[in-house]
């Protein structure tokens, strides 16, 4: 509940008066640098993982060929993603100068930035400074903000639009004006064209239940909005209009699907919502995902939001609103077939208010006094991981720089839960009226956050070989040759080869007209098949191949080697002698 001198309907927003209160200033300093450690630290020190290389070689493509209308990876179209990501990346290259893994990512981090702003306007449009503050600490400091602002990929560009577009409607929630309208829709349409028609969606969820309690959704109903509407729905068809008009670069293929941009729109937001294809998740699945986004605040969201629901009746309208749009939101991503940790990751800033407006309006007893002590240990055990790590990681030849990094990350990260009651930080991070256990608590998740991203997940690149052994093929080939893969192609190995041309992929029967490939790339599985119609290949052995572990297990089967072809040897080829040659190493 709001305290006695908070209202519960505060003033229209436009009228709000703009005041920075003592301290202010300093809480600005020190959430920046922290921003800048959390978001920056690390950002390019990772290999190409997962889906990123699909928006490195899309956007690799696009500067190549100039056509920004048709993303392509290895020469087949590809329109599974909307192209304003894609977009971004081409302009980060612009401002950066080259196309790395930090270029890549550096608009998530971009949208992260806009998420936070977006979420400090909400919280203190709707409550005030210190619930911005809170949530801004909470939200920087969580696992799935940060590891998604860490990935290439369209997710955190789709929540800042969503955010965007929430803290636009609540700035001009009392006004009927075309332009405001627009703009929102404008907002909702770029961001469609991020990830998909959840822009539309979500915004449109979290609002309802605010339109309906304030009595506001007739009055929203009427020909500015419904014509602004239809500005911003043809603002997010306008790249597919382009795509339309526009001819096929030379050389570029149709997918094999032959379906168009709009085609896959509806398919991957309509069809997958109804009757999925593919990420089938269990139906209880968010109820793990959630909390898995939220980690290290995962105790503090599960009692806020059991006090919420507790409290539904007697709380103040921006409580209820907030239950009732993180409950819809929660629903809607339920009730798809299709479900992936990552669609729901829009929820995460409303969480983090959530747990503000608990943390700094709801009882110290039992429930909050649990839920704090709960982080604490939790905090607490990831240090101590973090100092052990070193020793644990010794059989692995871990470098002395790193093992040094993370012990060092894990004292730091128990000092302030440690010295908690000596903690002077309240302050300087806007959370004295929560006091320094709080304090210590963020101090300690930052700490944390930092040692994952900058020391742990680059560190584990070291048993990740897919860069290190294109780079080495690319240093070995020659001006006439050219690389083919064989079953299975790699679109992160295509984007570090860098040619000029498509890499294609041969199968069983193509083989046998290899046309004038030279070098082929082929998987640990499929090498038999290789032999059985290059023999003479397994005497010479490969021009290249990636080291293999112990620890791989069966993944082992998906190593690649890299051979050249009998009739481009001209007795060049040596066999690698173990130890030797091995990408990776």
């Amino acid at each position: 509940m709001l305290p006695d001198n908070l209202s519960c309907n505060p003033p229209a927003s436009n009228q709000m008066p703009i005041s920075i209160p003592k301290g202010s200033l300093r809480n600005v300093i020190l959430f920046g640098m922290s921003a800048g450690l959390l978001l920056f630290g690390g950002l390019g020190a990772r290999n190409l993982w997962g889906s990123e290389d699909r928006w490195a070689e899309i956007s690799r493509n696009i500067l190549k060929s100039g056509d920004w209308f048709h993303p392509v990876i290895n020469g087949t179209v590809y329109f599974d993603k909307p192209l304003f990501s894609y977009w971004w990346i081409v302009v980060s290259e612009w401002i950066t100068g080259t196309l790395d893994e930090f270029t890549i990512r550096l608009p998530s981090v971009m949208a992260g930035i806009i998420v936070l702003w977006a979420t400090f306007s909400i919280g203190r449009r709707l409550w005030d400074r210190q619930v911005a503050w809170i949530a801004l600490w909470l939200l920087l400091s969580s696992y799935g903000f940060l590891f998604w602002t860490h990935t290439a990929a369209a997710d955190m560009g789709n929540a800042a639009f969503i955010m965007l577009a929430v803290a636009w409607f609540f700035r001009y929630r009392d006004s009927r004006a075309f332009r405001h309208y627009l703009v929102f829709w404008l907002i909702c349409g770029a961001g469609a064209q991020m990830k998909g028609l959840t822009a539309f969606v979500v915004p449109a969820l979290l609002l309802l239940p605010w339109l309906v309690r304030e009595r506001r959704l007739l009055l929203h109903l009427n020909l500015p909005h419904a014509l602004a509407a239809l500005a911003g729905i043809a603002f997010f068809l306008l790249p597919y209009l382009g795509a339309a008009l526009l001819p096929l670069p030379e050389g570029y293929l149709l997918p094999r699907n032959e379906l168009s941009g709009l085609d896959l729109v509806i398919r991957e937001n309509v069809v997958r919502f109804f009757q999925p294809f593919d990420h089938r998740d269990p139906v209880y699945s968010y109820l793990y995902h959630v909390p898995r986004l939220l980690l290290p605040w995962v105790f503090v969201f599960i009692a806020a939001l059991v006090f919420a629901l507790r409290n539904y009746r007697e709380a103040a309208w921006q409580e209820r609103w907030l239950l009732e749009a993180i409950l819809l939101v929660f629903l809607f991503f339920t009730l798809s077939g299709s479900r992936r940790w990552y669609y729901i990751l829009p929820i995460v800033p409303f969480c983090s208010l959530l747990m503000a407006s608990y943390l700094l309006q709801g009882p110290a007893g039992y429930l909050r006094s649990a839920a704090l002590a709960a982080t604490q240990a939790l905090l607490a055990v990831a240090g101590l991981v973090l100092v052990a790590s070193p020793l644990v990681l010794i059989y692995k030849d871990m470098p002395v720089s790193a093992a040094m990094w993370l012990m060092s990350a894990g004292l730091l990260l128990l000092l302030p839960l440690i010295w908690v009651k000596r903690a002077r930080i309240a302050g300087y991070t806007g959370t004295a009226q929560m006091g320094v256990q709080f304090a210590g608590l963020v101090a300690a998740a930052v700490l944390l956050m930092w040692a994952l991203f900058t020391v742990v997940l680059p560190y584990s690149d070291n048993f990740r070989q897919d860069k290190a052994f294109a780079l080495q093929l690319k240093q070995q080939l020659g001006g006439d040759d050219r690389v083919a893969f064989y079953r299975h192609e790699r679109a992160d190995v295509v984007f570090y080869l860098g040619q000029d041309y498509a890499v294609p992929l041969l199968d069983a029967l193509s083989l046998h007209e290899v046309g004038d490939t030279t070098v082929l790339i082929v998987e640990q599985q499929n090498i038999d098949e290789l032999a059985s119609r290059f023999p003479e290949l397994m005497e010479v052995g490969p021009l290249l191949r990636q080291v293999e572990y112990e620890w791989q297990g069966d993944r082992s089967k998906y190593n690649l080697s890299a051979w050249r072809l009998p009739d481009a040897a001209s007795g060049q080829q040596q066999p690698v002698e173990p130890g030797q040659k091995d990408a990776g190493t």
